[in-house]
């Protein structure tokens, strides 16, 4: 969890993220500023000019040379994978600059090394790695590429970071959903009307039992869809007085009609 002064740091475009009264972390957040407040928190600035440093919306695979400036806005636990060809561990970060974001990826023994080099708020110069077609079943980011980090891939902390946004959405009316195709990843401003109890399912794939949690969404357009929370998120999340709140990387589904689902 972040401190007060950090989650009170300014974002581009005017606000803080989280706003006054967030605690629900960097993927959503209590709104207390509002719709018209918060959609220029949503703001991005202009194109990164540091010299010799890439903007993240011009990074493609052809380039095996590059250094993002990038603070990190989301990092996820260590988890481990299966599959036929063997066993082994991961971890990703969601990066975010003055351009765009983009989700970079650890396995196996870079985890060890880079996992501890990553502090969420935090700038770092990066260098090195993969950039390849995004996965979109687990990635929350709206780029089509993503970063796999290798034995070659350098981070240093970085003390130039005013520049650098604290956070990116790019706010969607909840009444167009249905003009999105399935697994589109989107974010919404929403006011929480029904927040439901934490339950649980069994993974099909995996057979671990997952908790979750249904919440009921409206936004200006009065359209309401269900929204499920998953994993930590669905733990940690809790509204009181219908709060408006920000939500980040979510998937649109069809499940029984329009639905929204923030990955865990």
């Amino acid at each position: 969890m972040q401190s007060q002064q950090q989650r009170q740091q300014a974002a581009p475009g005017g606000g803080a993220y989280p706003p006054t009264g967030a605690s629900f972390g960097s993927r959503f957040g209590n709104q207390d500023g509002g719709f018209a407040a918060q959609r220029q928190a949503g703001a991005a600035a202009g194109a990164a000019s540091q010299p010799n440093v890439y903007p993240i919306k011009g990074l493609n695979p052809y380039q095996s040379k590059w250094t993002i400036r990038a603070r990190v806005s989301e990092k996820s636990g260590i988890k481990t994978w299966r599959n036929a060809r063997g066993e082994g561990t991961l971890f990703s970060v969601n990066l975010i600059d003055e351009s765009g974001e983009i989700r970079g990826t650890a396995f196996r023994d870079q985890v060890d090394r880079l996992y501890p080099q990553f502090e969420v708020g935090k700038v770092y110069l990066i260098s090195k790695g993969a950039i390849k077609m995004a996965k979109s079943q687990f990635s929350n980011v709206q780029n089509e590429y993503e970063i796999a980090f290798d034995y070659s891939t350098d981070v240093v902390p970085c003390q130039d970071t005013e520049a650098v946004p604290t956070a990116r959405y790019s706010f969607i009316s909840l009444d167009k959903l249905g003009q999105l195709e399935k697994n589109t990843i989107v974010d919404v401003l929403v006011v929480a009307q029904d927040v439901r109890e934490l339950t649980s399912i069994v993974s099909r794939t995996t057979n671990n039992e997952i908790q979750k949690r249904d919440v009921q969404v409206v936004d200006e357009s009065m359209y309401q869809v269900r929204l499920t929370l998953w994993g930590d998120d669905a733990r940690s999340f809790e509204a009181y007085d219908r709060p408006v709140v920000a939500f980040k990387g979510v998937k649109v589904g069809d499940f029984g009609g329009r639905t929204l689902s923030l990955p865990g």
